[in-house]
């Protein structure tokens, strides 16, 4: 009977210690949960960090990139109007399995895809494109809206194409914000096949801003002397509105952005 108090005691010490231990179970492994979704939150967020636009690294200046190796266009924002669509296709692409392709159809109407940033001064941009040589831009539209900064409901920089007398691609020309348009020679517009274009525009301070277009690395039209003080919020691909009867298409792949110096070709 002497004894019993101490067992007593003792299966009530151990009955704690047990109760205790489990509690410290249950906290490590509440601790290790959350910082295993912490982590998979902080992968996701970084995802979609690269794809929507903010900076992913700062060594480099590179802000967003999309090869369209993910089978989707879940980076952009779409917008097609009637007769128009944008897709991923697979039958053509510049890299990997799969580009973008926007088809053209609808008299008057948009085909869009957009990309936000982060109220950058300076953009490096740079895609693959490809369109075959019978693309018709549609009657009464000499020249046409296709890779576009804007900042709000302001347009930065328009690079736009050119038609000929039978409406279909004839040279580039570039247009700034207040500025006179600047026509390229023919000699860059390449149907049929694969070719790299980029778009740099830097908004320096007062009146030394800057826009420059290259084709295959080439640098083909450009403005200096940029009075502008805006910024650029998006990008847009294929601001194209064409008018009557417009028959093609356009492919789009490989697309990079730098806040700070020319992607130049995919390795």
């Amino acid at each position: 009977m002497d004894g019993m108090p101490l067992l007593v005691v003792m299966t009530v010490t151990y009955g704690r210690m047990a109760t205790n231990m489990k509690k410290y179970i249950l906290i490590f492994t509440l601790i290790l949960t959350a910082s295993l979704f912490a982590q998979t939150i902080q992968s996701h967020h970084s995802t979609l960090l690269k794809k929507r636009g903010a900076a992913v690294s700062s060594e480099t200046g590179e802000v967003f990139a999309d090869d369209f190796e993910d089978g989707t266009l879940d980076a952009w924002i779409v917008y097609a109007e009637s007769g128009n669509s944008i897709s991923i296709a697979t039958d053509t692409t510049h890299s990997g399995t799969y580009a973008a392709k926007l088809v053209y159809g609808g008299s008057n109407n948009r085909n869009v895809m957009s990309i936000a940033t982060d109220n950058l001064n300076s953009i490096y941009f740079r895609c693959y494109m490809k369109f075959p040589a019978n693309f018709v831009g549609g009657d009464g539209y000499p020249t046409t809206d296709f890779f576009s900064f804007v900042d709000g409901a302001a347009g930065v920089v328009y690079q736009r194409i050119k038609h000929d007398a039978s409406n279909r691609p004839r040279n580039w020309d570039i247009l700034s914000n207040g500025t006179t348009d600047q026509d390229a020679n023919y000699t860059h517009m390449i149907h049929n096949n694969w070719f790299l274009v980029e778009l740099a525009w830097e908004r320096g301070t007062g009146s030394n801003g800057w826009t420059t277009f290259k084709v295959n690395g080439d640098s083909v039209v450009g403005i200096g002397s940029l009075p502008l003080a805006l910024n650029a919020d998006s990008i847009r691909i294929g601001t194209y509105i064409l008018n009557e009867n417009p028959n093609g298409y356009i492919y789009i792949d490989d697309v990079v952005i730098d806040s700070t110096t020319w992607v130049g070709a995919k390795p």
